[in-house]
């Protein structure tokens, strides 16, 4: 399992046909009392490798929460292994790029930035971390094969059961940590 309150919770709470996002205490509640259930049959509460050493490439390890870029990586070790979204949904994650307000170097940031949406740039960044591009100009020099993979490309189906986390504040956010503690323990 992944060592992270949001994803193993959230995760959990789907699992229970609730939100990921859900607040609710009964929920929270009875999704820790599921991951405390599972608890004696994780391995680890670490992120699994994603070289050809990796526990699911010797078969140390038989299955693991894993983000779908990185399972498509481990994948190229042994292409027996596979990437599935629970029926009940995922997560959907968006990567961002800032710059600090506070930096010293933003012309150099923004000149990074820049450069990695250059549409060249920006396909060849996709097909190395296994991950879709907002850049249409990008995706335009991608193969039919990438933009068809639906490890990469998810379908409809698969996104209306999956979910953006939102923030959670306040007595949430500590309720959860709290349960999480606990967990870790």
């Amino acid at each position: 399992m992944i060592e992270d309150a949001t994803d193993t919770f959230g995760m959990a709470l789907k699992a229970l046909g609730y939100s990921a996002n859900s607040i609710d205490p009964k929920a929270i509640k009875e999704a820790e009392r599921l991951l405390a259930a599972q608890k004696p049959y994780v391995g680890s509460y670490t992120y699994v490798g994603l070289g050809e050493d990796s526990a699911l490439v010797s078969g140390e390890m038989v299955m693991t929460m894993i983000y779908s870029g990185d399972a498509l990586m481990v994948q190229e070790h042994d292409e027996n292994i596979q990437y599935v979204v629970p029926k009940e949904g995922g997560n959907i994650w968006v990567d961002y790029l800032s710059v600090m307000e506070s930096s010293t170097k933003k012309e150099l940031a923004w000149a990074f930035i820049n450069f990695l949406n250059e549409p060249e740039n920006a396909a060849q960044l996709a097909e190395f971390v296994y991950s879709p591009t907002p850049n249409t100009a990008a995706e335009k020099l991608l193969p039919a094969e990438f933009l068809e993979d639906e490890d990469i490309y998810p379908d409809e189906e698969v996104l209306a059961r999956s979910e953006f986390y939102a923030p959670l504040r306040g007595r949430a956010l500590k309720k959860r940590a709290m349960a999480y503690a606990r967990l870790m323990q």
